[in-house]
């Protein structure tokens, strides 16, 4: 399955385009019980995933790894900092072309962070899903010496999926005698993450940023947590992504698809 399919399928599954598709069928059904009950359903299941209460139990679930100081990361004789990509900013005017954005800028800004207090070189992964526009790894590689003054190792510019980064970045890594890292990515990525770097042998020590808010308990929240809203319906499509991503790569891992 190409990747471009992949990408509609998620789409038409994940937040808000599954909830769109369910309602569009229900509308088909809408005379008799079967359209109502799925009508109902989905709205039920629209407002929910739209509250800080859902999303941010939908997260904490994801994030299994706390977070690490430098020091523990320099105890644990990690030979780099692995940091992977995320969100493009195309055509910038303002930087006078792409650049990076959003979940990319927040782990790579983390990656320094690091780099500065450890001293480990920076391997930065990711392609282009975009015709004409740089690859993740290299505008991260570019802002990470420009802006942040951090030393890169190398880029993996060919890969498109969490799993890819996995396997492309490992066999640069081995190439350059490194069997341990310090993997950089936002706390709700980093179980999908790690899992895919440890089955290409590469040991992994956790380094998650950007932590989701609330935390909160599925036995204490206020009125406030089940006002719906469009943060809230964008967390839980995260999360529902990392779930289901999971479950899709322990199928491939089963039947080597």
């Amino acid at each position: 399955m190409d990747q471009e399919t992949v990408s509609i399928l998620k789409e038409l599954l994940l937040p808000p385009g599954g909830f769109i598709l369910l309602l569009l069928i229900a509308l088909l059904f809408i005379r008799g019980l079967f359209g109502k009950l799925l009508l109902t359903l989905t709205l039920i299941m629209f407002y929910l995933c739209s509250t800080p209460f859902v999303a941010s139990n939908l997260m904490a679930r994801l994030e299994q790894h706390i977070f690490i100081t430098p020091e523990e990361i320099t105890a644990s004789n990690a030979q780099a900092i692995v940091v992977l990509g995320g969100d493009i900013y195309e055509e910038g005017p303002e930087y006078g072309g792409d650049t990076i954005k959003g979940k990319m800028l927040e782990r790579a800004r983390y990656a320094a962070w690091l780099h500065k207090r450890t001293n480990l070189p920076i391997l930065a992964s990711g392609g282009s899903n975009l015709p004409k526009v740089s690859s993740e790894a290299k505008l991260i590689s570019q802002v990470l010496q420009e802006e942040f003054g951090s030393k890169v190792l190398a880029t993996e510019d060919n890969s498109k999926t969490t799993w890819e980064n996995a396997e492309f970045s490992s066999a640069i890594l081995r190439s350059q005698g490194i069997n341990k890292i310090a993997l950089v990515t936002h706390a709700w990525h980093m179980p999908r993450a790690v899992r895919v770097f440890q089955q290409n042998q590469i040991e992994v020590v956790a380094a998650p940023t950007i932590f989701s808010r609330g935390k909160l308990s599925m036995n204490s929240s206020e009125l406030r947590d089940w006002l719906p809203s469009s943060e809230a319906l964008d967390d839980s499509r995260m999360a529902l992504h990392e779930h289901i991503g999971m479950i899709w790569y322990q199928i491939k891992t089963a039947f080597g698809i």
